[in-house]
């Protein structure tokens, strides 16, 4: 895990995210808007929040009231992450474009992984390998998501 410091600009709407508890009882990022500010400061699907506006976050309610309560414009997240996430984006030109990427579940981890990457996809394009982890699509978590 690799500590992160990111700022949130924001200006009083809400800021894209929600948060929830994983499995061993961390705050974390569950879900965030595409473009919103929490996505545009560079939070990611899986963070796991260790403090807001320098206050330790206890639980996605205590988080939410830090946030609430903010009255500054930029709000500072620490934030705790796997090393060597990366972020990619695909741009689908129009519906008939195919992305281009079969992915399947490991059944022992039950991640998602990149089983195939087709030519000419903008799974390729975006630089999405065979193998790669997905933690999260269009902003929400596919944890233990059915591939069948």
């Amino acid at each position: 895990m690799e500590s992160v410091e990111l700022t949130v600009h924001h200006h009083g709407d809400a800021i894209g995210v929600h948060m929830a508890r994983n499995p061993e009882g961390a705050t974390c990022i569950d879900r965030l808007t595409i473009g919103g500010a929490a996505d545009d400061a560079g939070l990611l699907v899986g963070d796991e929040l260790v403090s807001i506006c320098r206050t330790s976050v206890t639980s996605p309610q205590h988080a939410g009231h830090i946030i609430a309560q903010n009255g500054m414009s930029d709000i500072p997240f620490s934030v705790r992450r796997e090393a060597g996430i990366r972020v990619l984006r695909m741009h689908k030109e129009s519906a008939a474009q195919s992305v281009g990427v079969t992915m399947g579940t490991d059944t022992s981890s039950h991640a998602t992984y990149v089983q195939v990457v087709r030519e000419g996809g903008c799974a390729a394009a975006a630089g999405l390998r065979v193998g790669d982890i997905v933690v999260s699509v269009n902003g929400i978590t596919i944890e233990n998501y059915n591939h069948a």
